[in-house]
């Protein structure tokens, strides 16, 4: 689909008032931006709540895990490995001692995947001509490279802008939004519990539906599509992309992993915002996120089930 927009001012100020003389198309993405008045829908992905899962359309999908033990050829010193990681992982609270050890659990089981990692990774939104600068950054991200290795520069910023056009997939991982509830039940401090509420009124009522993941996909579809380090205007062609998010759920002692596939009309639904259609039926089939629970334990069947939540065309066969 190409998208044919009228020549605007090069003037930002000009520019503005172009935009604001516009009237978007019906079904466009600032049409149905703009039924939606005073509810503070133009945030960064931090600040989207679960009325953006309702106004994109997003659909949510939990698949069932399989708990069937049967284990896949893991050498003993990686194994041995894995279960000093493992519990490390699940107590460690500072940032930066828990993202060495996830580095070194999932290099430890796919080294030709993960050992290229940014930490952490930083993504621009684009919305329209508008360009917003490191709007998501998320912990850590890595690029698929199990296809064609050959092919992919070895910068992991150079990976993250040419994934898409390389038919590889980008994967990161992202902490999940919590509820916040008091320390204890006398605290008695008024910004707490402002701060705590504006906190809590983002989160879906189902918590692993965080809209700030869907954010998180759209920046990363986003990034294989646009010319990191040129402000023109070039024509684009999209295309559907897969990606990958991975979270830890501490409590419940499991990785979740969150498949998105953000098709090439949500895409030019954010590229060309007062013209491209986004009709009920693309709505209701796009972004699909699903998303599948994988237990830490036990360590000797870990590699199979985080292999099959991520899928074969990024882990390659969990038969060899």
């Amino acid at each position: 689909m190409t998208i044919i927009r009228p020549s605007r001012p090069k003037n930002p100020h000009l520019a503005r008032q172009a935009r604001s003389a516009i009237r978007p198309r019906e079904g466009s993405l600032w049409w149905i931006l703009r039924q939606h008045p005073g509810q503070a829908l133009f945030q960064k992905p931090d600040r989207w709540s679960d009325l953006h899962n309702k106004v994109l359309g997003v659909s949510w999908y939990e698949l069932k895990t399989d708990d069937t033990l049967r284990t896949i050829s893991v050498n003993e010193e990686d194994i041995a490995k894995l279960q000093d990681y493992v519990p490390e992982l699940l107590k460690a609270r500072y940032k930066d001692k828990f993202t060495a050890l996830l580095q070194m659990t999932l290099e430890t089981l796919w080294p030709e995947v993960f050992s290229m990692s940014n930490i952490p990774a930083v993504f621009d939104i684009r919305f329209d001509t508008r360009i917003y600068k490191k709007a998501v950054k998320v912990d850590a991200a890595w690029v698929s490279q199990s296809r064609s290795p050959a092919s992919i520069s070895r910068s992991p910023n150079e990976n993250a802008k040419q994934a898409s056009h390389l038919g590889q997939m980008l994967i990161c991982y992202a902490e999940m939004r919590r509820w916040l509830r008091p320390k204890s039940l006398t605290e008695n401090d008024p910004i707490k519990r402002l701060n705590r509420l504006r906190h809590n009124l983002l989160l879906s009522p189902n918590p692993h539906h965080d809209a700030r993941f869907v954010g998180i996909l759209l920046a990363m579809a986003q990034s294989g599509f646009y010319a990191q380090s040129s402000t023109e205007r070039l024509p684009v062609n999209f295309t559907d992309t897969k990606m990958r998010i991975i979270t830890l759920d501490r409590d419940a002692g499991e990785f979740i992993v969150y498949k998105g596939h953000i098709t090439k009309e949500f895409l030019i639904a954010f590229d060309a915002p007062f013209e491209a259609e986004l009709n009920e039926e693309i709505r209701l089939r796009d972004p699909t996120i699903t998303y599948t629970r994988v237990p830490l334990r036990p360590v000797l069947d870990l590699k199979r089930r985080l292999g099959k939540a991520l899928g074969r065309e990024i882990v390659g066969d969990l038969s060899k």
